[in-house]
Parts: structure tokens; sequence; C-alpha cells
């Protein structure tokens, strides 16, 4: 799973393990195994990765679907076997009909995507 456009040094991006190895764009091609690119931040290294999730802020599904996907395992949270399956399918439907409805006003849901690194500036969380 790799995060962001990697850190830079020397002049190269690097991305860094939970161990905090480095790896550089050949070291992650090397690596054995499915990769996923999540953000678009990272879509200079989709191209090394079996799955890119685009956008900063992904349809919040995204992300755990593509997880699945690498793993070969089916999410057990949407089978009947949940207890609480018809109150994540509300919350789903809510947090998709308020998407929609912020779309349909023309407000972001993403940040801009600019061509480099470097801090984009956050909308206000409320007005």
């Amino acid at each position: 799973m790799i995060i962001g456009h990697g850190l830079p040094r020397d002049g190269v991006p690097i991305w860094y393990d939970g161990d905090g190895r480095a790896y550089d764009e050949a070291a992650i091609r090397n690596l054995p195994g499915r990769k996923a690119v999540i953000g678009s931040c990272g879509a200079g290294l989709a191209g090394a990765a079996d799955y890119h999730v685009a956008g900063s802020m992904p349809l919040a599904n995204a992300p755990h679907a593509v997880l699945h996907s690498l793993t070969g395992t089916v999410c057990r949270v949407l089978t009947l076997k949940n207890k609480s399956l018809l109150a994540v399918l509300a919350a789903t439907l809510r947090s998709r009909w308020i998407r929609r409805r912020w779309i349909g006003r023309g407000e972001r849901l993403d940040v801009d995507f600019p061509s480099g690194p470097g801090l984009v500036e956050p909308r206000p969380a409320w007005p």
C-alpha cells in the first residue's frame, strides 16, 4: 500500500514503510506481491502498482475495496452476519447523499491537484 508522493531525498522521491526502511520507485517495483497506490499525489507511481485509487478524498469504500482485492478476501462487514449491517448501509447512503448534494452545489470534495509536492491550504471545516 503506497500513500503519497514520497519524500524527496537527493532529488528522488522516497517512501518509507512502518519500520522506517526507505524505498525508491525501482525498489517498490521490485517488491514481491501486489501493490496499491492510494491518492492522486502518488499517481506517478501508479504504473508500479496493481491498483490506483485516485483522489485526495477517494470514495470512502475505494481503499477498502482495494485491500480486499489485494488480499483476495471477502468483506464480512457487508454480510448478513454483521448485526450492524443496516446502520452501516444507512450511514453509507447518507454520506453519499451529502456528497451528491455538495457536488450539485458546485462544492469541491477534493483539493486542487498541484503539479508537484507542496502544501495545499484546506478549505474551512465550516463557514
